[in-house]
């Protein structure tokens, strides 16, 4: 498999192009607006690489999903500890930011099924082995202090009903 990618040039957007080995021709040939969709049709054409019984149409629809679950938990962590929704992302290492960040990477563990530890660390501009310590320390802090699995638990609630909300409302669009 063999990728180009065409920077922006005046108006015109970034341009992706995938060709499977041997062939003339892109098997995909997709233009885009912003470097973030750029690399992420990379990450799918890498992934259908390895996986070829995925649609790309399944892969880029998961990522997305994912993507959107991913902002709702760090939403929802932030409420819950009465924190900005951007502080994830910071250097502070203080157990009132720590906490809440190793929440995030706990449930987007469990959750964000399409992305990996890795992925994970990206997005919140952490390594992938600070999210495995991250996933690690919730799950002991569930064992040793339950007021905290029951919060966690709140949390878990919450992303369970605006996902089936979610669900609802997509289902909803295309019952029509």
């Amino acid at each position: 498999m063999r990728l180009n990618v065409f920077p922006k040039h005046g108006g015109e957007p970034l341009r992706l192009q995938i060709f499977v080995h041997g062939q003339v021709k892109p098997m995909i040939d997709y233009a885009m607006d912003d470097k973030k969709t750029a690399w992420l049709v990379s990450k799918l054409a890498e992934q259908l690489s390895l996986e070829p019984h995925t649609s790309l149409n399944q892969a880029v629809n998961a990522r997305y999903k994912d993507a959107d679950v991913f902002a709702q938990i760090k939403e929802f962590v932030a409420q819950e500890f009465d924190l900005g929704s951007d502080c994830f992302n910071g250097r502070k290492r203080t157990s009132d930011v720590a906490t809440p960040r190793h929440v995030v990477m706990y449930l987007a563990d469990k959750h964000c099924r399409s992305f990996s530890v890795s992925q994970i660390g990206r997005m919140l501009e952490r390594d992938h082995t600070t999210i495995i310590y991250g996933i690690k320390a919730v799950k002991d802090k569930i064992l040793q202090d339950s007021a905290f699995g029951e919060r966690l638990e709140i949390i878990e609630e919450n992303l369970h009903s605006w996902m089936l909300r979610r669900e609802s409302v997509f289902l909803e669009k295309y019952d029509d």
